[in-house]
Order: structure tokens, then sequence, then C-alpha cells
């Protein structure tokens, strides 16, 4: 019940295992792993079937499964998080490479306070918002997935355009900002909350 603080270059191997968030009696959020400034957290999933999670136990509407420090960076590698008000929480300049494992049925996906967003891979899926808040930057690879959110890119704040080159489906509203790139896909999704696609 207390949050995992991260000081230095961490690898934290899920292994299979689960990493449950529980509420944290008398604070305003309960996070699951805190990257302290200028500090960089690797996750990744080595089991067979890629059952790793980190995750809400309870009271999911205050969970973060992993929040970001000033300056801090998180490399996603493998494994899922999920069942949080934010799985992600990026505070100001820091940077989220995920390269593979899965984001799923939170609030938000990723929520970004001034930060910069880099999907080279994986999947979000089942979120409210699959990506919300201010970016400085923020680009969705070809082999990147955002999957039946009612938002899939909710950056309207940001003063950058986002790259769009991956594949966004299946949301009520694909993205409201961005540009989309030769490798991006939108299907059955609304842009900017008019057109369909």
């Amino acid at each position: 019940d207390h949050t995992i603080v991260i000081k230095g270059e961490v690898n934290f191997c899920l292994n299979g295992n689960t990493l449950f968030v529980k509420e944290q009696e008398g604070k305003i959020s309960s996070n699951g792993l805190f990257v302290s400034a200028e500090m960089t957290l690797n996750i990744c999933d080595c089991s067979q079937d890629q059952t790793g999670r980190i995750c809400g136990m309870e009271n999911t509407e205050n969970v973060r499964c992993v929040v970001v420090g000033n300056i801090a960076e998180l490399n996603l590698y493998g494994g899922n998080l999920s069942d949080a008000d934010r799985a992600v929480d990026l505070d100001i300049r820091s940077v989220f490479h995920m390269y593979d494992g899965t984001i799923s049925d939170s609030n938000y996906g990723v929520y970004s306070y001034v930060a910069k967003i880099y999907m080279h891979g994986g999947t979000i899926s089942g979120c409210e918002r699959g990506m919300s808040g201010r970016c400085f930057d923020a680009e969705l690879s070809q082999d990147s997935l955002i999957t039946d959110c009612t938002y899939g890119i909710d950056l309207v704040q940001s003063p950058q355009n986002i790259r769009l080159g991956g594949t966004i489906r299946n949301c009520k509203i694909g993205f409201n900002k961005g540009l989309l790139q030769e490798t991006g896909v939108v299907e059955n999704c609304r842009i900017g909350g008019y057109d369909s696609v």
C-alpha cells in the first residue's frame, strides 16, 4: 500500500506477476510507481504469455499505475497497465516511450502535462481517453494501435502537431488534433467530433 519510488535507472521485469495498486488512505491519488525527477524506469515482462500487470485493486478512480516526474523517462517494453484513473501520468518535460505491451481499461491511458509521448508499438485499448492532456511532442509509429476508446487521442490543448503514423480504430472520436502520416490508418472513428472515416 506504498508507492515504489524509482531513483537512478531501474529495469523492472514483471515476469508474469501482478502489482496491485491499492487506495492509500488520506491521499488524493494512489500511485504504484513514481519515477523521480531525471530518473529512468524500464518496464518489461519476460513471461511466455505476457501476463504481467500493474493495475488498480479497488477504488480505481484515484489510482495511477506509473507517475513520471519532471524530466524523467518511462520505457514500456511489455506487460499491461490497467484499471486506473491514469495508467501513465506524465509530468512536465518527462518522456514516455511505448515499444510494446498494453495499456487498457482506464479513464486515461496516458495523461500528459507538457510532456513527450512516443508510441513505437503496443496497444492502448478500452480507455475513456487513450492519450490526453497537453504535449510538447507526440508521435504514433506504424506498429502502434489505439482501439475501442471513447477518445483515441484528445490532445487539443497541445501547441504542436501530433504525428499519427499508427492505427486508430473503433473509437467514438479518433483524434481531435494531429497530422495523419502516410502510414496512419483511422477506421470506424470520427475525427474532431464531426467527420467519420
